[in-house]
């Protein structure tokens, strides 16, 4: 061992210089040791110098006790020994160490039992042997027993600054500053009790997930054809009476109201085919208006039959119709782009996070990875793996999802082919030149359901690709997938009332890709130009989306919405006076009410984006939930304000979503981490786990996080099966 005199620790020399000898390649214990002191120096001028050797008390601590050390300085850094050799190999081993003097910075390192001992700042970062970590007022190892022999050495460092602890920036630190410590390395949990709690965990979420398959199963379309004949037979007395008019609106065969029968056999065939947009609906209207010489306003449709005109041939089994095929193709999409996406997206990032997870293990710089060092179970190769086991829960439920939508989808294939049978005579009895409407409920299309379950199994991966290594630059993995099923959700809630005129799939993903190039962006260079430029954007964004939404079908994300929205903000400020338009249709004031609560609070979070310029992907993500919260809860009263029936399942799935975010959140927010501080401060957030002494708090945020998604998406699977006997026309869009 040498070191040099005075010790130079960045701008500062330090005179008084103290090192531990190691001595390890003899019994340390034996008192009657030989030791040779080596002086030299290169000055010309005599030096005047003085050594000490003196005998170190208390240099071994025991294993499963506390034991502490005091005035450990930036230039006498200070190591002890512990006798492994009562440690059984079953066990893991656990290293603690705290301090009470939180504003100085500090090194702590845990090595094996061999000679020369890396005790210096800039040594110990060189050692591939051992590990280390930077700390303030907690550090804790969580390793492997097989990796060391008879004994472990623990090393203090006091750093020359505070600056590798993220704290007093730039600011001078006292030089004669010291840290005291207080550590215990003890036993921690066997590896086999690790693997009984994956087998015990495994095995009562399977007994849930079995639970909630067989009750589906029973809860299927059972009763379901007795109201809908009783829904036919009703219907089949009030056709006597209605008017042709409401028969076009309900989605039935075109028969002018007219008198003349020549005119009734002689329709236009435009007004019979299949209509594919709102434009089309408005268009149409306008048609048989201008023919009847009739001066009526334009208008958007008011029920979901005008908009599920391609829709509605789902009932005539077999079909070959060229736009049903597209229409259900492109929900369909939905699955295959999120499976799509999640494979191409998923290769990278997994590469990425064990690149990093390979250099915390070679280089033993634990502040790579900010974990919850406190409760960090290592396993295989990873050494946080009770945070990346917890997300297996989004596996299950949307493995159990999946499994569901199929079941409800092959249940109601069937339930058309025996309506379809039972109300055969029934359609055969009605008056010539009318037809009873067969279609009933919301158009059923799974597509989408289906990308909801991929993107939860999805959520699993991309979610233990970030517990990996847990930092700032690899959490947006951890939130890509949380964007797909809030947007997957958002547009499923649309497609109940708007099934003709959901948007692409690829259109979805587009704007997600470039989400996640801006989230990127952030990430590295989130400073104010990228602000200033993202939240421009947004704002832009979002004024199109609400126009889109306040005029739905007659606008869409295409190249030729701004030159619609120029024309529209021209025609309204009195530029085009002169020019004569058709008259605009009046959207109704319960959408106008939808927008202006989408408006005031997408405002309020590019409020907050430009005053606290968050992370990047948080902000993100609230900015996802926020809006799918508002349409939700929009959907809802608009469902009660309409009297439309909610059924038990809808209020079960309702009350479970609602406790079990409250509780997921509750867990959310009692952080053990955060990747916004630097790991020295991360560290202070570290608690003890919470659960079977292998989970923490956000561990359980993984697992009440994941029944909740499964429990809104049974919800919306469920949500619509109220009004499952009521006829298309009377079904109101909102």
């Amino acid at each position: 061992m040498n070191w040099l005199v005075p010790y130079v620790a960045g701008d500062i020399k330090y005179a008084f210089v103290e090192r531990t000898l190691c001595l390890f390649d003899y019994d340390f214990r034996v008192r009657d040791q030989e030791v040779t002191v080596v002086l030299s120096t290169a000055s010309g001028y005599p030096i005047d110098f003085a050594v000490t050797l003196y005998e170190i008390r208390h240099f071994d601590a025991t294993l499963n006790k506390y034991s502490d050390v005091k005035g450990v300085s930036v230039s006498t850094p200070v190591y002890r020994y512990v006798d492994l050799t009562t440690s059984s190999e079953d066990h893991l081993l656990e290293l603690r160490v705290e301090s009470k003097t939180g504003d100085v910075c500090a090194i702590t390192s845990l090595q094996p039992f061999q000679c020369p001992v890396s005790d210096l700042e800039e040594t110990v970062r060189q050692d591939t042997d051992g590990s280390y970590q930077t700390m303030l007022q907690k550090s804790a190892f969580n390793v492997d027993r097989r990796k060391f022999g008879d004994g472990a050495l623990v090393v203090f460092i006091v750093t020359s600054s505070d600056e590798p602890c993220g704290i007093n920036l730039g600011e001078h630190v006292d030089p004669d500053r010291s840290k005291d410590f207080e550590f215990i390395l003890a036993d921690s949990i066997e590896r086999k009790k690790v693997g009984r709690l994956v087998g015990s965990s495994l095995g009562l979420l399977s007994a849930v997930c079995l639970v909630a398959i067989v009750l589906t199963c029973f809860c299927s379309q059972h009763g379901k054809e007795k109201k809908i004949r009783r829904r036919v037979e009703k219907v089949h007395e009030r056709q006597v009476s209605v008017s042709m008019t409401a028969l076009n609106e309900a989605g039935g065969i075109h028969a002018a109201a007219d008198d003349d029968e020549d005119r009734h056999h002689h329709a236009n065939d435009d007004d019979t085919e299949a209509v594919t947009s709102v434009r089309d609906v408005v268009d149409n209207y306008e048609r048989k208006d201008n023919k009847k010489g009739v001066a009526a306003e334009r208008r958007y449709p008011e029920y979901v039959s005008e908009l599920s005109k391609i829709t509605a041939k789902e009932g005539s089994l077999g079909s070959k119709d060229k736009k049903l095929r597209i229409m259900f193709l492109k929900s369909e999409l939905y699955a295959w782009l999120t499976l799509i996406v999640g494979m191409f997206y998923g290769v990278p990032a997994l590469q990425l996070v064990l690149n990093h997870n390979y250099k915390l293990l070679d280089s033993g710089d634990q502040d790579m990875c900010y974990y919850n060092f406190y409760c960090a179970i290592p396993a295989m190769i990873f050494s946080n793996f009770n945070n990346i086991f917890s997300n297996i829960y989004y596996l299950i439920f949307g493995i159990l999802f999946l499994i569901l939508t199929w079941h409800r989808k092959r249940q109601y294939t069937r339930f058309l082919e025996r309506i379809a049978q039972k109300t055969a005579e029934e359609v055969d009895s009605f008056p010539a030149g009318a037809r009873v409407v067969t279609e009933f409920g919301i158009p059923q299309h799974f597509g989408m359901f289906y990308a909801m379950g991929y993107a939860l199994i999805m959520e699993c991966f991309f979610s233990s690709f970030y517990h990996v290594c847990p930092s700032d630059e690899n959490f947006q993995f951890d939130t890509t997938f949380m964007y797909i099923i809030a947007s997957l959700s958002f547009l499923k809630i649309y497609q109940f009332r708007h099934p003709d005129i959901t948007t692409t799939a690829y259109k979805v993903f587009f704007g997600i890709g470039l989400v996640l190039f801006s989230e990127a962006i952030g990430i590295f260079y989130g400073n104010t130009v990228y602000w200033v430029l993202t939240l421009i954007v947004y704002f832009f964004l979002i004024v199109c989306l609400l126009a889109i939404l306040y005029h739905p079908g007659e606008w869409s994300f295409s190249k030729s919405l701004f030159v619609q929205m120029y024309r529209s903000v021209r025609s309204r400020i009195g530029k085009d006076k002169k020019k004569k338009e058709s008259p605009k249709p009046k959207a109704s004031k319960k959408r106008l009410i939808l927008v202006l609560v989408l408006l005031v609070l997408n405002l309020l979070l590019l409020i907050i984006g430009a005053i606290t310029t968050p992370n990047s992907s948080s902000y993100i993500l609230m900015i996802f939930i926020g809006n799918l919260l508002v349409y939700v809860i929009y959907y809802l009263i608009m469902k009660i304000f309409h009297r439309e029936k909610l059924t038990i399942n809808v209020y079960v799935y309702s009350a479970l979503a609602i406790f079990s975010w409250i509780i997921a959140l509750i867990f959310y927010n009692n952080r053990d981490t955060d990747t916004t501080l630097s790991p020295a401060q991360s560290r202070n957030l570290n608690r003890e786990c919470i659960a079977l002494d292998m989970y923490d708090h956000h561990d359980i945020w993984h697992m009440f996080s994941a029944m909740g998604l499964f429990q809104c998406f049974m919800l919306f699977l469920n949500l619509e099966d109220g009004i499952f006997d009521v006829p298309r026309n009377e079904i109101p869009i909102f």
